[in-house]
């Protein structure tokens, strides 16, 4: 269940063999907090969780996604036990 995402619409231009610092902004969408408390409480008070940074970039005039960032964790409560 997707309850967050985030997008930068602000083009950057990186120049060739130099650095930049990427800023990004994630929003939460609190609408999706009971359907998702719900699933966390059938699966045992346990969620996963994936974080992924995909930046789109331009290449001889298409676009192309590029998976810079990718990570996975278990998020635990134990409020009903």
């Amino acid at each position: 269940m997707k309850v967050a995402d985030g997008y930068e619409n602000s083009p950057v231009t990186v120049k060739p063999k130099s650095k930049t610092t990427l800023k990004f902004s994630l929003r939460l969408n609190n609408s999706f907090i009971r359907e998702w408390w719900v699933t966390h409480i059938a699966n045992g008070e346990k969620t996963k969780i994936r974080v992924a940074i995909k930046p789109t970039i331009e290449v001889g005039g298409r676009d192309v996604e590029v998976p810079v960032f990718l990570r996975e964790s278990e998020f635990t409560t134990k409020l009903l036990s």
